[in-house]
């Protein structure tokens, strides 16, 4: 999944010119988390609502 992941977000920076990508999961699903943090983004906060 982390492989997944990384080679979408150079699709996306690379071929879409994106300035930006957001990744969201439940706080209870660390499995998603953790490959979100594998796949090299970082930790912003949580939303209250």
């Amino acid at each position: 999944m982390t492989e997944a992941a990384k080679r979408i977000f150079r699709y996306g920076f690379e071929e879409m010119d994106l300035v930006q990508i957001q990744a969201r999961c439940f706080v209870e699903n660390i499995g998603s988390a953790r490959v979100i943090e594998k796949a090299g983004m970082s930790f912003e906060g949580i939303l209250k609502k």
